[in-house]
């Protein structure tokens, strides 16, 4: 019984924590209508900034400690984020192969409970409601086989890959790609190429061969590069590699290395 006046001093500070994270949220949320208003008039279109977010995502890693997981953290954050980007702008996730554990879940984690999700049954099928609602994203998984980015629609644009940190505690540890309007601005980080080549690995000064897949019979490469267009065809050419109809199709912020213990 000696320890209960302990317990209550803690349990009494818990409530004061979350009493001010409730506080924060609605303060939050008043900013956000706020910006909502703000934007009315002078933007249209997704609302989602996957450089900011990358930002904010190494910043969140950057100070974290303590024994909580950051993978908690990261889920807390995206749900947040999720619920108050369908109060700016509303949007949908078309979900590739959508009846896949893994995928929905993925989806869960990344854009939270608030965002409605669209089943589709193939990429092909995600990809043409996305190209019918510039608005809405599209997840799809580096799996399928299909090279789809090759006749990737120039109204979209892979703008991130996913899982963001690739840590054990990670929901899955299968790659992810988001696609969406070609407008949103790109993150900065490595860009993305599709390129009609047959090859094991490339020089590391070329790039990584993200993935692979065939379309109408042709084999073609997902890779990305920091180079840009010109140098990365360059590249191709003095590595004797033959590439043909290399087009820029994204771009994806990388997470900041970190330490990935429990605590982060």
């Amino acid at each position: 019984m000696g320890d209960q006046p302990e317990l209550s001093r803690l349990r009494d500070q818990l409530d004061r924590i979350d009493g001010e994270m409730h506080s924060l949220l609605m303060e939050r949320g008043t900013v956000i209508a706020a910006i909502r208003e703000a934007k009315r008039s002078a933007e249209t279109g997704s609302a989602f900034r996957p450089g900011r977010e990358a930002e904010m995502m190494r910043a969140i890693a950057a100070r974290h400690d303590g024994v909580l997981p950051l993978a908690t953290v990261e889920h807390i954050w995206r749900e947040i984020i999720g619920t108050f980007t369908q109060m700016q702008a509303a949007f949908s996730i078309h979900v590739a192969e959508g009846s896949r554990i893994a995928m929905r879940d993925m989806a869960r984690f990344y854009f939270g409970f608030a965002t409605p999700l669209v089943d589709h049954d193939d990429v092909g099928g995600a990809l043409a409601a996305l190209a019918n609602n510039l608005d809405d994203l599209a997840l799809l998984p580096l799996s399928s086989g299909r090279g789809w980015w090759r006749d990737l629609d120039p109204r979209l644009a892979i703008i991130a890959r996913i899982p963001f940190f690739g840590f054990p505690q990670s929901v899955s540890p299968e790659p992810m790609l988001v696609v969406g309007d070609a407008r949103i601005d790109l993150p900065q980080g490595p860009l993305l190429y599709s390129v009609d080549a047959v090859c094991e690995a490339l020089p590391a000064e070329i790039g990584e061969i993200v993935a692979r897949g065939t379309s109408g019979g042709i084999a073609t490469l997902l890779v990305a590069s920091d180079l840009n267009e010109n140098a990365l065809a360059r590249r191709f050419a003095e590595a004797g590699i033959e590439a043909g109809h290399l087009r820029l199709v994204g771009a994806y912020a990388k997470a900041a290395a970190f330490d990935a213990r429990s605590g982060g």
